[in-house]
Formats: structure tokens, C-alpha cells, sequence
């Protein structure tokens, strides 16, 4: 390539490219800021026309996001018949860049006044031996069907670190949000249209204002699925919920754990507004409450079935505290 003759060669990105049929390969490495981002835009806009499977490849490098003109690094648009893969390596948001919302965005339409999602958009899948951080916001707003076969994941500002508007399926990972935000949770669902299947992986935030894992989807009808995870919230204050549920239908089992260190572990509501009632299923693993109060509790309209596991409260301020309350119309069947 014919770079200036002013460009440090540590400041370049190295892009090579290889092409087969319908599919393309990218293999990236350096540093994406104000002048080396328009090459690769130059290197991608002739090849995408025609491409059905798009694969970023970091060769065991780390590609490193250094500007604060964009509110993304990638930017993958709404055709559902395109597959994008991101491999083997690191992507760095830098400090300086506080506007980068999330490092990967897949375009979705919304309904302007209800905010759900409406059309379906591509499939993003990142695999097991990826790293992505971002300070200043989360990793990734998807619309279509988007999974992560592990690798670890940190974020922060005030985005959620994966803001799922489809279907979302993760397969392991660490997911780490250091964000004190309002809908800043690890994993926010909310208005969208699929479900959230979650096989494996620990998901941890300290967040009083908003639930490590969040799901509401008025719109959706599909169950939801948590088998064995740990989903934290690491928050001692009032509100600090490690998993809330609102209009969405959720089995948890195998060897989950789910706690809260300062407020409930898990919040089930429904809003009476959604397509589907809200529906929690325990059917394994162990649900720890936190700060004087109910591990799980059951509010307005929410249902929960409790076939097997262990539901507790770590408070010492009271050993009255119940495993599960049951306010405002809630219903608990136990039947393990």
C-alpha cells in the first residue's frame, strides 16, 4: 500500500482482504482513528454489494479504536442475508473516544413512537477468542440474530454492554459492565422482537439503577432461556436487582446462580401492556438475595413456577427474610 510519508508506521492499519463466491475475509490490524478509517471504508464499500458472509479476522492482534468522531467502530447494516463473524483477536475503544455509543451496531428500524423493533437485520456472530472493550459504552446494539461463542467483554459509560433487539444466544463469555446507569444493564432487552438464550458465561455489573440482566420485550412471545450462568450484581444499594423481568417468559436451570448483594435477586413484573404475560420458571440451580431483603420477588401480575433449586437470602440483619415474596397480584406455584 502507498501510505504518506508522514504516517508513523505504528499509527498504520493493515488491511488485506480475500474473497471467494459470496464470501469475504478481512484481516485487520493497528490502530482506526481520523486517518486511517477512511482506508478501510475505501477497502470495504466496492466488495459489500455482492457479500452474503462477512469475516473481520484480527489474526491474534488487537485493533485499537483511537477517534471520537463516531458513535460506532463497525457499522453493519439491516440486510438479514448477511453474516458477519469477528475472530481471533482484541478491539480497544481508547478513552478518547466517548462517543462510541458501541463498538459493533447492527442497523435496525424502529417503530418511531413505540420503539420496537421492526425489521429483522443481519447475523453477527463473535467467537470464543475475542476480547472487546469499551470505557465509554457497551459492545453491541443488534437487531438480528446475534451469538457469542465466549470470550470476555467490558464496558461502560452509559450504554448496556449488549443492547439485544433480536434474538440473542450466548454460548460462555465474561461480560463485565462498569456503568451506574439507568438501562445500563450487562444484558438490556428491551422493545425487541426475539429472545435472549444464554448457555454459560458470568455477567457482572455494581449497578443500584439498573439489573445486570434486564428483559423486556411487550412485543415478543418466545421463552427465554438461562442455564448455567452466573448473573451478579455487585451493588449494596436500594434497587439493585441481578435480574429483572418485565413482560418476558423466562426458564432458569442447570447450575445457574443468580445473587444480589445489596437488594433482590430477581424482580418479576408484568406491566399489563404486553403481548405475553411474564413468566418466571426455576427448574435448577441457586437464587441468593441481598440487604435485608427477598431473594426473588413476584409483583404485579408476574407469575413464577419453582420446580427445583435453592432460594436464599444472604442478609444478617434479619433471618425473617423470606426466600419469596409475593405482592400485587404475583403468583408462586412451588412444586419441587
Amino acid at each position: 500500500r502507498d501510505w504518506s510519508s508522514d504516517v508513523c508506521s505504528s499509527d498504520l492499519i493493515e488491511i488485506n482482504k480475500q474473497a471467494e463466491g459470496e464470501k469475504l475475509a478481512v484481516a485487520l490490524t493497528g490502530r482506526l482513528d481520523t486517518m486511517t478509517a477512511p482506508d478501510l471504508e475505501a477497502e470495504l464499500k466496492d466488495a459489500l454489494g455482492c457479500i452474503r458472509e462477512l469475516t473481520f479476522d484480527f489474526g491474534g492482534h488487537t485493533l485499537t479504536y483511537d477517534q471520537d468522531t463516531e458513535n460506532t467502530v463497525f457499522d453493519i447494516g439491516t440486510d438479514s442475508n448477511t453474516k458477519v463473524f469477528f475472530k481471533n483477536g482484541s478491539i480497544v475503544v481508547t478513552e478518547k473516544s466517548t462517543h462510541v455509543s458501541y463498538a459493533i451496531n447492527v442497523n435496525t428500524d424502529h417503530d418511531t413512537e413505540t420503539w420496537q423493533s421492526k425489521a429483522s437485520a443481519a447475523s453477527v456472530t463473535i467467537e470464543s477468542d475475542v476480547t472487546i472493550t469499551n470505557p465509554n459504552g457497551g459492545v453491541i446494539y443488534g437487531g438480528g440474530n446475534t451469538t457469542i461463542n465466549g470470550g470476555s467483554f467490558t464496558g461502560g459509560g452509559n450504554s448496556a454492554l449488549i443492547n439485544n433487539k433480536g434474538t440473542l444466544t450466548i454460548n460462555g463469555g465474561n461480560f463485565v459492565s462498569t456503568s451506574t446507569a439507568s438501562y445500563a444493564s450487562v444484558i438490556l432487552d428491551m422493545f425487541g422482537t426475539g429472545k435472549v438464550d444464554i448457555r454459560g458465561g458470568t455477567f457482572t455489573s455494581n449497578n443500584a439503577n439498573s439489573p445486570t440482566i434486564w428483559l423486556y420485550n411487550p412485543k415478543g412471545t418466545e421463552a427465554s432461556s438461562i442455564k448455567d450462568a452466573t448473573i451478579v450484581n455487585n451493588a449494596t444499594d436500594f434497587g439493585a436487582y441481578a435480574l429483572e423481568l418485565d413482560a418476558a417468559q423466562v426458564t432458569v436451570s442447570g447450575n445457574t446462580t443468580i445473587q444480589s448483594a445489596g437488594f433482590r435477586a430477581v424482580a418479576v413484573f408484568n406491566n399489563g401492556t404486553a403481548a405475553t404475560d411474564t413468566q418466571f420458571t426455576m427448574e435448577g440451580g441457586t437464587i441468593i438475595g441481598g440487604g435485608n431483603r427477598a431473594a426473588v420477588s413476584v409483583q404485579i401480575g408476574g407469575t413464577a413456577e419453582i420446580k427445583d433449586g435453592t432460594i436464599t437470602s444472604s442478609s444478617s440483619e434479619n433471618s425473617s427474610v423470606a426466600g419469596v415474596e409475593v405482592m400485587s397480584n404475583g403468583k408462586v406455584t412451588i412444586i419441587g
